[in-house]
């Protein structure tokens, strides 16, 4: 993937960003339906973007771009934070905004690592919105997220992650990120075909279940759902762990591999772990 000023652009780059603008538009119009319902809630959409990018990469719209052309759609008023440790991306991103935004925007050039803790200084459950973290070639910080992520219990976190750098990466596997963060729902998009990084976006929630049909008209999946499932162990381990496991579970596909050569486990699990198309050669 090339790289520019840190940060990564695809053929994928299009496709992502159009389901970024699908994610933060299904969010923002649940939040605003919420706070006008609620006076004693915060009215505004707070949004927190860790890795902002220049505004423009490789010809397409970045994360802060994507937003503020969201929320001038839904016609949401938003406190935005747009951190980027970078300083030429922060000098292309100011010139990047439009002057017709209708939000508060605060651009940030510092580690985000360093930003998040001075925003989320105190708990407040009456804020709502998104902390969207895309970091090219790793993991974001999870002390850092720790620390900030419970003092906003109502700002959900969106992800952009590879599997292939989870697995590469030693450390804090994806199941501890899951779990330290503690959001009630954990919801996963299919990786894009013919991309052998494996990019998808991972989206945690506290809210009703009732909103999971919602998100799911989008291509967000629970992970304990069949498709969720199948995307999710897709992500977190690689070929031989999953094969491991299935074998397991199934001690008996051992015992029947000379039966044909059809019954192999990338077969079988694509049946336990069906994808969207039920296409075989995806759950390989």
């Amino acid at each position: 993937m090339p790289i520019t000023n840190g940060v990564g652009h695809s053929a994928f780059t299009e496709m992502k960003q159009k389901h970024l603008r699908e994610i933060l538009k299904t969010h923002m119009a649940i939040v605003k339906a919420i706070t006008c319902k609620y006076s004693y809630l915060d009215p505004y959409y707070y949004y927190i973007d860790a890795t902002a990018g220049p505004g423009k990469i490789g010809g397409e719209e970045g994360s802060p771009l994507v937003f503020i052309d969201s929320a001038r759609d839904i016609q949401l008023d938003y406190h935005a934070y747009f951190i980027e440790k970078v300083a030429d991306n922060c000098l292309s991103l100011m010139k990047a905004i439009s002057n017709t935004h209708h939000g508060n925007i605060c651009i940030c050039n510092q580690q985000y690592e360093y930003v998040l803790p001075q925003i989320c200084q105190e708990y407040n459950d009456k804020q709502f919105g998104v902390l969207y973290i895309d970091n090219t070639n790793c993991m974001a910080d999870l002390e850092t997220l720790k620390t900030v992520v419970p003092l906003r219990p109502k700002i959900d976190i969106l992800m952009y992650l590879s599997a292939t750098n989870i697995k590469r990466t030693p450390g804090e596997t994806l199941d501890d990120y899951i779990e330290a963060l503690g959001k009630e729902h954990w919801l996963i998009r299919k990786s894009y075909y013919g991309d052998k990084h494996y990019f998808t976006f991972l989206f945690g929630y506290n809210g009703p279940k009732s909103l999971l049909d919602k998100y799911q008209t989008i291509g967000l999946y629970h992970i304990k759902n069949d498709i969720g499932r199948g995307i999710y162990d897709k992500m977190r381990w690689t070929n031989a762990e999953r094969k491991e496991r299935l074998q397991k579970t199934f001690p008996f596909i051992e015992h029947t591999k000379n039966i044909s050569s059809t019954l192999n486990t990338g077969l079988l699990e694509a049946q336990l772990y069906p994808d969207q198309k039920g296409c075989v050669k995806d759950a390989k």
